[in-house]
């Protein structure tokens, strides 16, 4: 039976969804109260905010039958005892419209999330952010004459390309930075600029002290840093990643400005430490990235590293922590904790998943899903909708095509991870009785060599939930 609470506050699904989109605008957090408050704050250097609810889902189907916990645990069963899986997988399901656990594995227990993390980093990001603030990329007056400043605003999809036609709108383009530059200086009759860069939003280091090496040399993330164009690709269609993102985002740029007809003097150089950083209202020109929610969306779809550790230290500066890699997690726990969501034994690393170190409970991915999925929090409405879909897109493309998952295909979403030793996936599934299930799969101790097997049986175990009643 729907709990009382539950069931009334999805009565009044509808004028909730109302009412947050008239009064949603920057967040910010108290100093004594860590849960999130509403009200005009100031906006993130470089972001421009715009109030937003997210987009509206229709109520579940509370006619439905219910799952039983006997069905659920018997449906997964045969799945989840496949020894690709190493015999180590923590389980949480529940009842998106209730809430109430179906299935529980050491559901509490913390254990590597990988790439589920990015749900918890989608989830800070939309509410420390705001879903439809957009990331501001701007060039501002510098210190001496003819001197500009190339100021990074934490865009991590800031491009030299002219994206390709896609599910999503263009990002960002230095190109066109550049040309609005020139439009910009063009009456002050400036042939020649100076130019230095500034991204200094986010604080040292660049890469997760638990990350090894590799990650950045092989192209897997690359240096996180508030200024960067293409990730900080040594070209845009290669995944060896530069040095130094930064400065090769000034060159590209100063190339890009030349060819719009203002040179640029030598080489780009970084602005001194103890120079204040421009703020927006300074910048003679500017582009902006998609909102917030269509990163997120990306972000989740394609498990994009580069996007996740970029929103999870702008993340951290909303909330005035500082913006790196602790103060990322840190604006992940107080978010989470200010849903009323319990947080023991969360501990992140970094916000892409890619620190083997990092501990989270399956039971709290799917508390985090439930909210997403209730009435009461249409800020997270996008952590749906931008969760990839079984066989038709993002990491889950080219799952749930075999004989025995292909019944889950389009009524799995689902995000996945994968670390040396570790497989997991998590989101929703439709019952064969239409009913939504939340779910979250994280095993451990897979064996070396075995990643293919246990993808596949967590594919069969969400498949077996998409084809029962589990009653």
């Amino acid at each position: 039976m729907l709990p009382r609470s539950r069931a009334a506050r999805w009565g009044a699904g509808a004028a909730a969804v109302a009412v947050a989109a008239a009064t949603v605008g920057a967040i910010a957090w108290g100093a004594g109260d860590r849960s999130a408050e509403v009200e005009a704050a100031e906006p993130l250097p470089g972001s421009s905010p715009v109030a937003s609810a997210g987009p509206a889902l229709p109520p579940p189907d509370l006619a439905a039958p219910l799952p039983t916990s006997a069905g659920v645990d018997a449906a997964l069963a045969g799945p989840l005892a496949d020894p690709a899986l190493g015999g180590d997988v923590r389980v949480s399901v529940l009842d998106a419209a209730t809430g109430e656990p179906l299935a529980a594995r050491q559901a509490q227990a913390g254990a590597t999330p990988a790439s589920t993390a990015k749900l918890l980093t989608a989830a800070t990001a939309l509410i420390a952010l705001g879903p439809e603030t957009r990331l501001r990329t701007g060039v501002a007056p510098g210190a001496a004459a003819a001197e500009y400043v190339l100021v990074g605003g934490g865009d991590a999809t800031l491009t030299t390309t002219t994206p390709a036609a896609g599910p999503y709108p263009a990002s960002a383009s230095l190109v066109e930075l550049a040309q609005r530059t020139a439009s910009a200086l063009a009456p002050q009759g400036l042939s020649q600029i100076t130019l230095r860069y500034d991204a200094r939003l986010f604080a040292p280091p660049t890469a997760a002290p638990s990350w090894p090496p590799g990650y950045i040399t092989s192209g897997v993330v690359g240096p996180v840093t508030a200024l960067s164009a293409d990730q900080g690709r040594a070209a845009p269609d290669r995944d060896a990643r530069v040095a130094d993102p930064s400065l090769e985002a000034a060159r590209r740029f100063a190339q890009a400005l030349t060819a719009a007809g203002v040179a640029v003097a030598g080489e780009p150089t970084a602005v001194e430490a103890a120079a204040p950083v421009a703020k927006p209202a300074a910048f003679v020109a500017s582009v902006e990235s998609a909102p917030v929610s269509v990163l997120v969306e990306q972000m989740l779809a394609n498990s994009d590293n580069d996007l996740a550790e970029a929103l999870a230290h702008l993340s951290a500066a909303a909330t005035g922590e500082p913006a790196d890699f602790a103060g990322g997690a840190r604006a992940t726990a107080a978010a989470l904790a200010g849903l009323g969501l319990d947080v023991a034994g969360l501990s992140l690393l970094d916000g892409s998943g890619l620190a083997t170190g990092s501990r989270a409970a399956p039971g709290l991915i799917t508390a985090l899903l439930a909210e997403a999925y209730g009435p009461d929090s249409p800020l997270l409405r996008t952590l749906l909708a931008g969760m990839a879909v079984g066989g038709f897109n993002g990491t889950l493309a080219d799952r749930f095509d075999t004989a025995d998952t292909a019944n889950a295909a389009g009524l799995v979403r689902g995000k996945t991870g994968t670390l040396t030793g570790t497989t997991a996936l998590a989101g929703s599934v439709d019952t064969a009785d239409g009913r939504t299930l939340l779910f979250a799969f994280l095993a451990e101790g897979v064996p070396a060599g075995g990643t293919e097997g246990a993808r596949a049986a967590l594919d069969r175990a969400a498949a077996a939930l998409a084809g029962c009643g589990c009653r």
